[in-house]
């Protein structure tokens, strides 16, 4: 649940230059909330190190981080979401694919509420059917984490106290549950350019967020320091600090390292067009034991195209490779199976086109 809440950090990156500045608004952030859109989460599992920058002005680079885990979210209509009576005052929803006990496919819902003021999130939950049980996990932020305060420049900051809740249900039954009580403080510490995975230079903010809690069932005192670097098109990187005594600048030694690129469409079974590029449905669909997938390029400086194939839980199954001779319609086919040559199972997924920045996607349906 915490992954899922550094990812809303993600969508705070439209951000505008005012000489040396960069300010963020809740209308700069508001288009990356439409209906559909969606965002790929990576994890870089073997970095251990990194360079964080300092405070002030800043050049990164993240060009060498990888991807070795990979999950995806997807905006949705809060009205029409499963648990929008939870969770008053949500006015953003984001589905996520998980595996529930016995690695049931469920979908995860996580609510925050944006407005001119702030960024909160409020929580999240998920419900399936496991053999005879019904399950619920629910989490909770009271009264909401602002992780955001609007507007954000270089040198802002603010403190945000809140109650972290978690809990499941077997049957209406308690299974188990914890709380963390939070106080977070927030700094825009540093600016500048990031060079991110895939090669592109943006403007960015550095988020530092200093997270003292305490862990309910024993009582104890915890803390945990991190940075986001967040950038005017959409990408971010995460990073939690391994020491929280560690200097803000630097190479620290890390936990976590995930990076976000959003989509900027969503998986509707019709042909998707951005700009100069368009992503087909693939045919046929439903498909067995493989499908065409074809993808038009209008104008394009790219030498190849990637396309990303995922299963319903948001895992990376296979990635394709089309080399790329100027503009026209290109084609591949996926023959079902996963990044080894293993036969996949039977069920819906979802292809991803990668050219350049742009990023387009569709469902299919694999059928046996």
């Amino acid at each position: 649940m915490k992954h899922v809440f550094t990812i809303f950090l993600s969508f705070i990156c439209l951000l505008s230059v005012a000489k040396a500045q960069i300010t963020m608004t809740s209308t700069d952030v508001n288009n990356y909330y439409s209906l559909g859109s969606t965002l790929v989460s990576h994890q870089d599992t073997l970095t251990t190190s990194l360079n964080i920058g300092a405070p002030g002005n800043n050049t990164w680079d993240f060009s060498n981080l990888a991807s070795h885990t990979q999950q995806l979210f997807t905006s949705v209509d809060v009205a029409s979401s499963p648990f929008s009576t939870d969770f008053p005052g949500a006015n953003i929803v984001l589905k996520t694919p998980m595996a529930g006990m016995g690695g049931v496919a469920v979908d995860y819902y996580t609510y925050a509420n944006l407005s001119s003021g702030s960024f909160v999130t409020l929580g999240g939950a998920m419900e399936y059917t496991y053999a005879i049980y019904l399950i619920k996990t629910k989490m909770t932020n009271t009264p909401g984490n602002a992780s955001i305060v609007f507007p954000a420049t270089y040198n802002s900051q603010w403190t945000d106290v809140f109650t972290f809740t978690a809990g499941s249900t077997m049957n209406g039954n308690p299974m188990n549950s914890y709380s963390e009580s939070h106080n977070v403080t927030y700094k825009v510490d540093a600016y500048g350019t990031a060079k991110m995975p895939g090669g592109d230079v943006l403007q960015a903010l550095r988020i530092r967020e200093d997270n003292k809690y305490i862990y309910s069932p024993d009582g104890s005192h915890r803390r945990k320091v991190s940075y986001t670097i967040v950038t005017k098109s959409g990408f971010s990187v995460s990073i939690t600090a391994v020491d929280t005594s560690a200097p803000d600048n630097g190479v620290i030694a890390v936990t976590k390292v995930s990076w976000t690129k959003p989509g900027v469409v969503g998986v509707e079974d019709e042909t998707q067009i951005v700009s100069n590029y368009s992503l087909l449905q693939n045919y046929p669909n439903p498909f067995n034991p493989s499908t065409t997938i074809r993808f038009s390029v209008n104008d394009n400086n790219e030498e190849f195209a990637k396309i990303n194939i995922f299963n319903s839980l948001g895992e990376l199954i296979n990635v394709l490779n089309v080399n790329l001779q100027g503009k026209g319609t290109y084609e591949t086919r996926w023959n079902g199976t996963d990044i080894n040559g293993k036969t996949v199972a039977s069920g819906i997924y979802l292809y991803c086109l990668n050219l350049g920045n742009k990023v387009l996607s569709n469902k299919m349906i694999l059928s046996k």
